[in-house]
């Protein structure tokens, strides 16, 4: 028994006595295979992709938080799949693609779960609880929809269908009501951040307007000028000021003009009359002289674009320049 061999032959042999078996198996597994694949609908996906970081405009509401990359696509993942975006975007569905979806289309391994549990509810005497329209058609859409993170600031946003014309016109109102969410997100938060910055001005506009107040009052109790006032004469002055610079500045260059021809007459004299050249020496104080009535020239001249010349300060400048004149003739 154990030495017996099989040959080709004989397996031809045993399949062709039972041909009809073998026949009749093959037909019902091709036929479960045809009617299975005729009764398969081939799936279509759409596909859209977006980005959801954009720093010039984060940047400027930027919070304390951590706004990392990663946290931000979790977020905004998190929002995609959320019960409240869903609602979203089943009320911006057109009237017959929501109709396709707001009925309840189980696996064949749901519908035995279903009977089960429709049965066990039954014995326990427990209501059977039927969805709502919007509740399946959440529920559909929600199965046929695919988020995930593409990379870097990028989402994927997938959709699919039987009917690809559907899958594209869903992930294109996904896209859309993702956009419309984020943009209405943005705008709440701006409107924020402009009213916080309006009552920050307007506070400091009423500070300014008290301390405004304040300064004037205190100038009618002191009886100073007003602000303007005192610009005005402030400005005239500083006009003075400068011209009389200019004319200091222009006298003193005549000034050092005559004293380098009198330096070189007296380099003649000295030259010629060798007694002169001793005369700075035997009169040391002649240089201090000059230096001190050059001083109170120019000083008298800045004195005169502020005072009269009837006040104290003139009178006392005239006449310390004419006792140095008195001095330099002696």
């Amino acid at each position: 028994m154990f030495g017996q061999e099989f040959h080709i032959r004989d397996v031809i042999r045993i399949l062709y006595r039972h041909r009809n078996v073998v026949l009749l198996c093959t037909v019902i597994v091709a036929g479960i295979v045809t009617l299975f694949v005729k009764m398969e609908q081939p799936q279509y996906k759409s596909v859209v992709k977006l980005t959801v970081l954009n720093k010039s405009i984060t940047d400027v509401i930027q919070d304390n938080i951590d706004t990392g990359t990663h946290l931000t696509i979790a977020n905004q993942l998190d929002v995609l799949q959320s019960q409240s975006f869903l609602e979203r975007v089943i009320a911006a569905l057109p009237p017959d693609i929501y109709d396709d979806y707001a009925y309840y289309s189980p696996t064949p391994v749901a519908k035995v779960m279903d009977s089960i549990k429709a049965i066990v509810k039954k014995i326990l005497g427990l209501p059977e609880v039927k969805p709502s329209e919007k509740a399946l058609a959440i529920e559909n859409i929600s199965r046929q929809m695919g988020v995930r993170h593409q990379g870097g600031g990028v989402i994927q946003i997938s959709f699919k269908s039987t009917d690809p014309a559907k899958a594209q016109k869903v992930a294109e109102i996904i896209a859309d009501q993702f956009i419309r969410f984020n943009i209405e997100n943005l705008k709440k938060r701006l409107t924020i951040v402009k009213d916080y910055f309006d009552q920050q001005i307007q506070a400091a506009y009423r500070d300014m307007k008290e301390a405004q107040q304040e300064l004037e009052e205190f100038k009618k109790a002191k009886g100073l000028t007003s602000s303007q006032g005192e610009s005005m004469e402030l400005a005239v002055r500083l006009n003075n000021l400068e011209s009389s610079y200019v004319e200091v500045k222009t006298q003193r260059q005549l000034a050092e003009k005559r004293l380098k021809m009198l330096d070189q007459k007296i380099a003649e004299l000295a030259s010629n009359f060798p007694d002169v050249r001793d005369i700075e020496k035997r009169i040391p104080q002649i240089n201090a002289l000059k230096q001190k009535l050059t001083s109170l020239e120019k000083e008298r001249m800045l004195a005169s674009a502020i005072y009269t010349e009837k006040h104290p300060k003139m009178v006392s400048l005239s006449t310390q320049i004419e006792q140095t004149i008195k001095d330099l003739r002696a």
